[in-house]
């Protein structure tokens, strides 16, 4: 061979080698890599990554999703023509998600003007199996094309055929903008007054006022429910406001009601004396509004330490509206603040008043179970036929874990073991990841329980009653919800996360397997390190998750309910303050749920929830160099001094972890006040008498939380 035709040659080897390995890095990336890159930061260099994996795929699934990728982010950057090319040449190979291919195309042709080929297109949202969460969508851009495109009969037949698709304000909204377009004013100012009077926090609210301008302005009444919705939804101040506006219109009830719901808006704004002074400026003549303005002045007056003022209000409350919801509430708020000020035999006669006065009501469980805790640490053989009682009328309380729980222990006193064993049991079996039936499990270690024939008269008590049933265990994915999850798993390959989401809340909705749901759905959240959202997911699609053994679900599911991210330094740091790493994954479950950015409304900070000014005081304790308060956003910064904190609380309180998780939620001083109001005889009777139910609650989670670590992860750290 010549020497030039030669190095011809060897530069063209070169050439294809070059390109050739080119292609088959290009290749090995997979697709979710380049897309969430693309998804996150899309620019020219990231763009094409996904633009040449599609042209390295061209007749596969993937090289389709990756066409749907580079559609989806060019229709957020307003690139409609280069969407809709990509949209229609992954349409043929995308056959599983051709709605969602289909709805995005939709999009791009509205934009681009081609309002003809809408409709077709909505065509396999409209006819998509399973259904598709995108019927809703599709109808507000079908609706509008025909709004675009003259038609307004039409975009309103849509939306009445597709109501149930819809959110309420945004068909409202919809339908106002159809009748409004067709030339009928008063039926438009009529759907949006409603969402502007029924949905104020409602996205579409904002345009609903803005349109309502060209309209008659809505009546006082219609302005007054308004306000009452922004009280309801938390917009306090806006309320506050409106309700302050709106009053010098009003007469008799309405005016009576406007001005009870400014005194609430400011009381639970914590205004306190703002809430006083305007409740104690009249007197409400129609008898709701005048009992709901006495407890809120009553609650006013209790925070402003007013005690006299509360008492005396109780008073005119239970003379004038014995049966009211209101003197219920009274009640049992004055309670708690005499049990939380060391006053036992005021709150005792309070919570009984309450059960006697409002016996067999659901709402009155709290006083009863009160009047059979304060006899049990008097007298506990005194307190059997009260926990009976409870379990009898309240079996569905919050408290019927407790009263099997200290049924099983009277029981015990008593050396009637098979009855203990049976009401042990009952607990086990009805709540068991409660902080009572972790108990009970200890105590069903016992020799003498554990060989106990079980007691027949115990048995036919619990026989007659009621207690709640176990959630479904079914975690076996039918055919139509595997289709769904599918169907997620493509869009999530794609980066589309939000739409894979979406995909499964509608179906955890839809399809009645939401703990199939909850367990994708949280899955999909860890895959983005975000723990937190996993447990709300679970939280929220699989709510009677606590009452499932263990064994009765997948191994993945309790480990996305209770997860352990951060490991290596949370149990590095355990192990230099010398806790147990499964007590301190526990109470960052309950504090933070283990998002390091958490911020309480209290402005603590991260993983274990430290406030700015312990940070700075353990920071110099600690030796940490630089410290600012930014630094607890680290998990490791954030770990380092939470563990020290933690431990510092128990050394304190010579190892009682109960005192010490009470403190860590509710304060050091308060703790040691409720440790001296009785003689407990077990750290479980210290941790029922906490008055504050969220501090109570809080010790019992953690509690139970740090067991099911433990029982998931191994009892040693690894």
């Amino acid at each position: 061979m010549a020497p030039i035709i030669q190095v011809r040659w060897l530069r063209l080897t070169q050439a294809a080698l070059l390109a050739c390995l080119c292609t088959l890095g290009a290749s090995a990336q997979s697709l979710d890599a380049l897309a969430a890159a693309y998804s996150k930061t899309p620019n020219m260099k990231t763009r094409a990554a996904v633009l040449r994996f599609a042209n390295l795929h061209p007749a596969d699934r993937s090289g389709a999703l990756a066409l749907l990728t580079l559609g989806s982010v060019e229709i957020e950057q307003r690139q409609f023509g280069d969407a809709l090319q990509h949209l229609r040449a992954a349409r043929k190979r995308l056959p599983q998600l051709a709605d969602y291919v289909a709805y995005l195309s939709a999009i791009c042709e509205s934009e681009l003007r081609e309002l003809d080929n809408v409709a077709s297109d909505l065509e396999s949202v409209w006819h998509s199996s399973p259904p598709s969460p995108l019927v809703g969508q599709s109808v507000a851009l079908q609706a509008r094309t025909y709004l675009e495109a003259g038609q307004p009969g039409r975009a309103v037949a849509l939306v009445e055929q597709h109501r149930s698709d819809l959110s309420e304000p945004q068909a409202e909204l919809l339908l106002a903008r159809g009748y409004e377009a067709d030339g009928s004013g008063a039926t438009a100012a009529a759907h949006y007054q409603k969402i502007y009077v029924e949905y104020p926090l409602s996205r579409e609210a904002s345009e609903a006022e803005a349109a309502l301008t060209r309209f008659p302005a809505p009546d006082p009444a219609a302005r007054l429910a308004r306000a009452l919705k922004l009280l309801d939804g938390g917009d306090r101040s806006r309320a506050a406001k409106e309700l302050a506006a709106v009053a010098p219109q009003l007469s008799g009830p309405d005016l009576d009601l406007a001005r009870v719901r400014i005194g609430v808006a400011r009381y639970l704004a914590r205004d306190y004396r703002p809430a006083y002074t305007q409740l104690t400026s009249f007197q409400a003549s129609a008898p709701e509004a005048e009992a709901e303005r006495l407890y809120y002045l009553m609650e006013s007056a209790r925070r402003l330490d007013r005690i006299d003022e509360m008492s005396a209000l109780i008073e005119r409350l239970s003379s004038s509206y014995p049966q009211s919801r209101w003197r219920r509430e009274a009640l049992v708020a004055a309670a708690g603040y005499y049990s939380a000020h060391n006053q036992p035999d005021t709150a005792e006669s309070l919570y009984r008043t309450c059960s006697d006065s409002f016996s067999n009501q659901p709402e009155s469980a709290p006083c009863q179970w009160k009047v059979a805790w304060t006899a049990y640490l008097r007298d506990p053989s005194a307190a059997r036929s009260l926990f009976e009682e409870h379990l009898k009328k309240y079996p569905e309380s919050d408290h019927a874990s407790g009263a099997l729980y200290y049924l099983g222990r009277l029981a015990e006193s008593r050396s009637d073991w098979g009855a203990a064993r049976v009401f042990y049991d009952a607990l086990n079996n009805s709540f068991p990841n409660y902080y009572y039936a972790m108990l009970a499990r200890e105590r069903l270690q016992s020799a003498s329980v554990r060989a106990a024939a079980r007691s027949t008269d115990a048995s036919q008590f619990l026989n007659a009653i009621h207690l709640p049933e176990r959630s479904s265990t079914n975690f076996e994915a039918s055919a139509a919800t595997q289709q769904r999850i599918d169907r997620a798993h493509l869009l999530a390959e794609a980066a589309l996360d939000d739409l894979a989401a979406g995909e499964l809340r509608f179906g955890a909705r839809s399809d009645g397997q939401s703990n199939i749901m909850a367990v994708e759905l949280a899955e999909l959240a860890n895959r983005h390190e975000s723990p937190d959202q996993g447990i709300r997911y679970i939280k929220h699609y699989a709510p009677g998750y606590l009452s499932l053994p263990l064994d009765t679900a997948p191994q993945r599911f309790w480990r996305l309910a209770f997860p352990l991210p951060f490991r290596n330094q949370l149990e590095e740091y355990s192990r230099v303050n010398s806790l147990d790493p499964f007590l301190v994954a526990a109470l960052i479950r309950q504090e933070s749920e283990f998002n390091p950015k958490a911020v309480s409304r209290s402005n603590a900070r991260g993983l274990t929830q430290v406030l700015p000014s312990t940070g700075r005081q353990l920071s110099r304790k600690l030796g940490i160099r630089g410290y600012t308060t930014s630094m607890l956003f680290s998990p490791d910064t954030n770990l380092k001094i939470g563990t020290y904190y933690l431990r510092a609380l128990s050394d304190q309180l010579q190892g009682q972890w109960e005192a010490a998780l009470a403190s860590y939620n509710a304060g050091k001083s308060r703790v040691t006040t409720w440790m001296s109001a009785a003689n407990f005889h077990e750290p479980a009777e210290f941790v029922e008498s906490i008055p504050f139910n969220e501090t109570r609650l809080y010790v019992e989670s953690v509690l139970r939380n740090a067991e099911v670590y433990r029982r998931l992860y191994g009892q040693k750290p690894r």
